[in-house]
Formats: structure tokens, sequence, C-alpha cells
């Protein structure tokens, strides 16, 4: 990937300024592929920026609490589901270990 640089994180913020803009419109505008687009915006995010997705699509970044709040109970709730998820493995973690020790000494025989 690309390394992000200041001036294409600076850019980044500069297209998100004005109006929702789609992943595909900001790789283009800045000549990132889309991948390295998701990661300059998480790189933005996770410096605190508060970069929201339009419900029409696009990016851009919330000036208020009511723009933010939605996009934040939705990450939230992306995090609750992925650690039900995560647990029930956890849980069955011990029997699927010993099954697969198992199915490996009968495979040596």
């Amino acid at each position: 990937g690309v390394l992000m640089t200041g001036a294409i994180l600076d850019d980044l913020l500069n297209l998100l300024s004005d109006r929702p803009i789609t992943r595909k419109e900001i790789s283009l505008q800045l000549g990132l592929n889309e991948r390295d687009t998701r990661r300059a915006i998480r790189e933005l995010r996770l410096s605190g920026v508060r970069i929201v997705t339009a419900e029409n699509g696009g990016y851009y970044i919330a000036k208020t609490e009511e723009e933010y709040m939605p996009f934040r109970r939705a990450m939230v709730s992306r995090v609750v589901e992925i650690m039900k998820v995560v647990n029930a493995m956890d849980r069955n973690l011990n029997g699927q270990v010993i099954l697969e020790c198992i199915g490996a000494k009968n495979a040596e025989q």
C-alpha cells in the first residue's frame, strides 16, 4: 500500500469538508486505490476525526453530535455482534482443540 503521508491525509480532509463523497470519488481525486483510501479514512478516524457515512452513501466529517451519533451507534452495534461470535467461539475452544487432537491421532494410525 501507499504510505499515508501528511499531504494525502490533508487532501482527504479537504475533500471530506464540503459534502459527502464516495470512496470511489476520493480514490480518483487522490490517485489511491480503494483499499488505500479506506486505510487513509481509518487513519484519520483513529486520530479522532469524526468521519461518518452518509445515508445515501459517501463519507463526510460530522460537525454536530446529531450527525455523529448514528454512526457511533452503528459502530458499537457491529462491535457487539463481533463479540457475540468471538465469545461463542471462545466457549467452544476446549472442545474444538480436543476434537482436532483426536483427528490428528486418527490420521497418524
